[in-house]
């Protein structure tokens, strides 16, 4: 039952995060139409980034270590290893690429 409710939560956040991600294109294609409000869809997006997906994706690291844990996995299975690597190269990408571009 543990396994399901922390799986149920991992499989949330990873929709929430992918799921904003996704939308910070349509507000920039959007805001290009009109340039009055590219600042506002960028104080948009860097809310909704520093707010509900970064969280998420904390929030997916959490639970996936949780569920490795109570699935008896062991952690040098390597699919959790690649997770692991990419979701490293993902921060390390955000920290100095995406946010600096941001601001």
């Amino acid at each position: 039952m543990l396994l399901t409710i922390v799986l149920f939560f991992h499989i949330l956040a990873a929709i929430v995060a992918v799921g904003f991600n996704i939308s910070y294109a349509v507000w920039i294609v959007r805001a290009r139409s009109s340039p009055a409000n590219m600042a506002f869809a960028l104080k948009g997006v860097k809310f909704i980034d520093n707010r509900i997906a970064n969280p998420a994706y904390g929030v997916l690291l959490l639970t996936g270590l949780l569920l490795v844990y109570l699935g008896h996995y062991p952690s040098t299975t390597l699919w959790i290893d690649v997770a692991l690597i990419l979701f490293v190269a993902l921060i390390v990408i955000a920290a100095f690429f995406y946010s600096p571009a941001l601001r």
